[in-house]
């Protein structure tokens, strides 16, 4: 029964993250390529990072980000399968997430 669960959450996962990434790039053009870009340039200079540090300094350098953060899903997953990062084994409190721990990105 757990698994049926678990399932779902990936599957409705799957099924939000293109939506989200689409409304991003109605909001701001070009929103997901220009994240991904900054995503690797940023990648270059942090070995290890985690999601809201990212996300902080992308906005501190003036870029918009979009209304709905699970865009970003679509842009760690393209990263991931275009082999420039993996998930770290070090976990720290998300503090935009009710504190829930969350694990590094690293670079590959």
């Amino acid at each position: 029964m757990q698994q049926l669960a678990i399932d779902d959450a990936i599957r409705t996962r799957d099924a939000i993250i293109p939506r989200a990434m689409a409304k991003a790039d109605r909001e701001h053009p070009e929103w997901s390529e220009t994240a991904y870009k900054y995503l690797k340039w940023y990648v270059a200079t942090h070995a290890r990072f985690w999601s809201w540090e990212l996300r902080e300094a992308m906005a501190k350098d003036g870029y918009a980000q979009p209304s709905e953060l699970r865009a970003w899903g679509g842009v760690y997953k393209r990263a991931v399968r275009e082999g420039l990062i993996r998930r770290g084994d070090e976990v720290k409190k998300d503090p935009y997430r009710h504190a829930t721990e969350t694990k590094c990105w690293e670079r590959v």
